[in-house]
């Protein structure tokens, strides 16, 4: 009987879940999501070039290239949708760019700066391929 609570208390719990996600409105599409993802992720290393003492213009201007893509692809009632990738996607990098520069472990160092290298090397393939 145990169980079967805890199985029904998850397909609410995903219903609850998923349901919101599911009324919003659609933003057509995946494209207008990769854009934001890439606003984000640009706007963290931005951010973090600062925090560093370096110069974060190169990522400023792909930061600002992205945003406008993300506003040419945007579908109407999608701004919502948009700004949580944008957010989620920055808070990921910084984390990432963090932990690369702060990270204590050698080991960690390394792939959490060479994870964010290939993240923002996707987001440069798509201004620049």
């Amino acid at each position: 009987m145990r169980v079967v609570r805890t199985s029904l208390a998850i397909v609410a719990l995903t219903g609850a879940l998923v349901g919101p996600l599911a009324a919003a409105p659609a933003t057509d599409d995946r494209l207008t999501l990769t854009f934001a993802t890439c606003a984000g992720r640009y706007s963290a290393a931005m951010e973090h070039a600062w925090l560093m003492g370096r110069d974060g213009a190169l990522h400023e201007a792909r930061r600002a290239g992205m945003v406008s893509l993300v506003e040419a692809t945007m579908g109407p009632g999608s701004g919502r949708i948009v700004l949580a990738r944008r957010i989620e996607a920055k808070a990921a990098l910084a984390v990432l760019l963090s932990r690369a520069s702060f990270g204590g472990d050698a080991t960690v160092t390394r792939r959490a700066g060479m994870r964010a290298n290939r993240l923002l090397a996707a987001c440069d393939a798509l201004l620049l391929g």
